[in-house]
């Protein structure tokens, strides 16, 4: 007896505590993993004593529903979530295979298995939200894209930015964001695999979702079912991105495509949705398709070409998992995935080979004198000519490997060159790759497609790679790397016309003169003064990259239409071995050592204008006045005043090696498109050791409202176009690496007070100061304290220097660890690794 009473005394005790703790049997909880989202978590039922969980075997809507009204919440949306989704429990079990109708008052209303059996282990066990609304109105941006209609998609959690993962990263998904960001009457197209940042991600950025599954109803993407906050096994190799895409009047615009094949009947399949061009995935591709996408073309049949034979294509992948029985007209009639929905990469864009109607083989002849002359090509037993349009170097190697003629350096003749046919013409906009063996198999739009007459037929001249260089000379400028181009010909020196005559052909000419080809400037309109005798070549077509105008397409030797009054000229840049005879001076500063940049040339100063205007343009300049230059700074928008005198340079391009600005690319000395408005200036300084940085009102010492130290005062930048790379610079300053640095704008961490001493600053990311990069000046901003910027540096990712190279960019390559430096073995090092330490120190590769 009194071991009876004693055990009711316990269970009298026991009751008690738990009342006094407010549990009671058959109590549910939700146990969270974000503390800021006490309304959804893993379930728990209180039994016997005990908390344990539930089963997610048959937990569905109706069972959370149940849940959340039994918890208190009011609603009829709820979302459950089983595979232990907020975190496996411990313990017992309790429950397993109920069933609810969603109107019991309590979960233990449902039709249930007896308490604890089950099947199931804590990787099963339940969750549910019952407050999936509670984020919808989370923060989405649309960043990285070159419009806000397209970009990575990032969304802001606890105060920071992050990405999503694209893991489920579906139409439905990508049409919650474009609402949420406004856009209505949209196609939205979900991208994987980094899209917008060529595959590589933003490094050291949080990916806050992961596994997002929409309706495609929600109000906002937070609203959608996914995992935890910041639980995630992504890589940011894997952002998701997404285009909202206009939707035209017309509808989707199919249009289809072969390119990059080395004919016109293979190569990667591109379709056009909504006015975009994209690729298709080779998930499930077979004949069948390939088939389908070749009578969409205009073929019989075809067949896939394996391997990636034409990979790495650009754009959406518009098509995935696609299966055609091959009977099909259109490629949109096979079953497939939405539009743009897949789990592909560009590495996996389908190619195939399609099998024309008839016989693609053309007979072709030269009417002229061998090897050259206007091409002629027999065409249903009638011979007729070819049009000049897109006409080029490949075409005519094509051309002349059908008549087994010279083709290495085959040349295109373009407007009736060798004279105007008669017939038909039969072909135009042909585009060949060079390779075909016969012009047949070249892309043209049809025979007789086209809108030309005999004033454009093409010609060629046949002749091999070895052919004889045309002579080409300067004549009537100041100096040798300058003036009217003119060519030798039968003996005879002539000029070249002006007309279409552009960059391309001055960097071949000055090429071939022995000049440096960068910064070549073709001069039109005879500035060097007319030439005398024939003018031998009109309507060059350099593609740039040839070494003498024998490369080039024209209209045929004297053949020109011009005068010399259009005859064409060049500058050549000499690069850092001598230049144009330039003296610079600095005026409207408040030292001898700052001002505004005016260059005395050809006996008259003048004004230099700031397009293209660079720090690397300000060390040349105070290199030149024996000023320290190592820091110098570039101002513009005439930040020391407006000049009066005339505008002499403009798109001023130095890399800062050279030793004076007439050695650095630029325009034609006074031809501008300036006014006094855009005077370029220049602030000389050989360090900037008195300009340092620190970090205020961050959660640790490697975030924080920016503030720099100059002229002994501490004031703070402003947000405008201070972006990672400048974070970069100040994270550098500060003893971090500049790699994963982020810029965040708008006070993130507080506003500040004194002056906002620095405004649009705008780094190259190598600097090692902020004082090196550009910027208005100190004190010249219109920003606000509400505009200050801050940064976060990256603690993890390990420091590395370059030590005893002859400059920054070159050394034996250190890391930091544990406070010591040390050096890293060369086995396996290669290119690759090369580039990675390249990138993460900041510095080009």
């Amino acid at each position: 007896m009194p071991y009876r009473t004693g055990c009711t005394q316990l269970t009298v005790l026991l009751l008690s505590w738990h009342l006094i703790q407010g549990q009671q049997e058959n109590d549910l909880k939700l146990v969270p993993l974000d503390l800021d989202q006490q309304s959804a978590g893993r379930l728990e039922i209180y039994h016997n004593g005990t908390w344990g969980t539930i089963c997610d075997d048959t937990f569905d809507n109706n069972a959370a529903t149940v849940v959340c009204h039994q918890l208190g919440y009011t609603g009829s949306v709820f979302t459950p979530h089983g595979g232990s989704y907020y975190g496996p429990g411990g313990g017992v079990i309790w429950l397993d295979d109920f069933s609810c109708t969603g109107s019991e008052a309590r979960l233990t209303d449902c039709l249930l298995k007896p308490w604890a059996v089950t099947s199931c282990n804590h990787n099963n066990d339940a969750g549910v939200d019952c407050d999936p609304d509670m984020d919808t109105d989370i923060p989405v941006q649309i960043i990285g894209g070159p419009s806000g209609l397209m970009g990575r998609v990032e969304i802001q959690h606890q105060g920071q930015w992050g990405t999503v993962c694209d893991d489920e990263w579906d139409d439905k998904d990508a049409a919650v964001v474009c609402r949420q960001k406004g856009f209505s009457n949209v196609y939205a197209v979900p991208l994987t695999n980094s899209y917008f940042t060529n595959g590589s991600g933003v490094p050291n950025q949080p990916i806050w979702l992961d596994d997002v599954r929409c309706t495609g109803s929600e109000a906002g993407l937070g609203a959608c079912g996914h995992k935890p906050w910041g639980s995630s096994k992504c890589h940011n190799t894997e952002n998701a991105g997404v285009i909202c895409l206009p939707m035209p009047s017309s509808g989707i615009g199919l249009k289809i495509r072969l390119s990059d094949g080395l004919d016109q009947y293979e190569g990667r399949v591109e379709l056009q949705v909504y006015g975009l061009w994209g690729t298709v995935c080779d998930d499930s591709f077979d004949t069948r398709e390939a088939s389908v996408v070749c009578r969409m073309l205009g073929y019989t049949s075809g067949s896939v070409l394996g391997g990636g034979m034409y990979a790495a294509g650009s754009g959406p992948i518009w098509l995935d998992d696609i299966v055609c029985n091959g009977t099909e007209a259109s490629v949109d009639n096979c079953t497939h995935h939405p539009w743009g929905v897949n789990d592909c990469s560009h590495k996996e864009d389908v190619a195939v080979k399609c099998h024309p109607k008839q016989n693609t083989t053309v007979q072709v002849r030269l009417a002229g004198k061998t090897p050259e002359g206007r091409v002629e090509v027999l065409q249903g037993n009638v011979w007729g000519t070819v049009c000049d349009n897109h006409w080029d170097s490949a075409d005519a190697a094509v051309v002349c490997r059908m008549l087994k003629l010279p083709f290495g350096n085959a040349v295109p003749i373009s407007k009736a060159g060798y004279g105007q046919g008669t017939g038909p013409v039969v072909l135009g906009n042909v585009d060949c790759v060079g390779t075909e063996a016969d012009l047949g198999l070249c892309k043209f739009p049809g025979w007789t497609v086209n809108q030309c007459n005999h004033s454009h037929d093409a010609g060629v001249i046949c002749q091999s790679a070895t052919a004889n260089m045309t002579a080409v000379r300067l004549n009537g400028g100041a100096k040798m790397s300058e003036g009217r181009v003119e060519v030798l010909y039968n003996s005879t020196w002539g000029t070249v016309c002006d007309d279409n005559f552009g960059g391309n052909e001055a960097a071949v000419i000055c090429r071939s003169l022995g000049y440096n080809a960068s910064g070549s400037v073709a001069v039109s309109q005879a500035a060097y003064g007319p030439g005398t005798g024939p003018v031998w070549l009109g309507d060059l077509q350099c593609r740039g990259t040839e070494t003498n105008l024998n490369q080039c397409g024209h209209r045929g030797w004297g053949r020109s239409n011009c005068r010399h009054n259009e005859d064409a000229s060049v500058m050549c840049s000499h690069g850092s071995t001598t230049g144009d005879k330039v003296t610079v001076r600095l005026v409207g500063g408040d030292v001898s050592s700052e001002g505004r940049v005016e260059v005395h040339y050809n006996g008259s100063w003048g004004t230099v204008c700031d397009d293209s205007w660079s720090n690397m343009d300000a060390q040349v300049v105070c290199r030149m006045l024996g000023l320290p230059a190592d820091w110098a700074m570039a101002r513009i928008k005439s930040f020391f005043g407006q000049g009066r005198l005339s505008t002499l340079l403009d798109d001023v391009k130095c890399d800062g090696s050279e030793l004076s600005l007439g050695e650095c690319p630029h325009s034609p000395w006074g031809v501008n498109n300036c006014n006094h408005g855009e005077d370029a200036g220049v602030v000389c300084l050989a360090a900037a050791s008195n300009v340092t940085a620190r970090l205020v009102n961050g959660t640790s010492t490697s975030n924080g409202r920016v503030e720099v130290f100059f002229n002994n005062t501490w004031g703070t930048v402003c947000d405008d176009r201070f972006g990672n790379k400048e974070a970069g610079v100040v994270c550098h300053m500060l003893g971090f690496e500049r790699l994963g640095s982020i810029a965040i704008g708008n006070a993130h961490f507080g506003q500040g007070s004194g002056g906002v001493l620095l405004d649009n600053v705008m780094c190259v990311g190598t600097e090692d100061n902020i004082a090196q990069c550009l910027s208005n000046g100190w004190y010249i901003t219109h920003c606000q304290h509400k505009d200050d910027v801050s940064v976060l540096c990256s603690e993890d990712v390990p420091k590395l220097r370059l030590a005893e190279g002859p400059n920054k960019f070159q050394g034996r390559l250190e890391m930091e660890v544990a406070g010591t430096w040390g050096t890293i073995c060369d086995d396996n090092f290669s290119y690759t690794a090369a580039a990675v330490v390249c990138r993460q120190m900041g510095l080009p590769l």
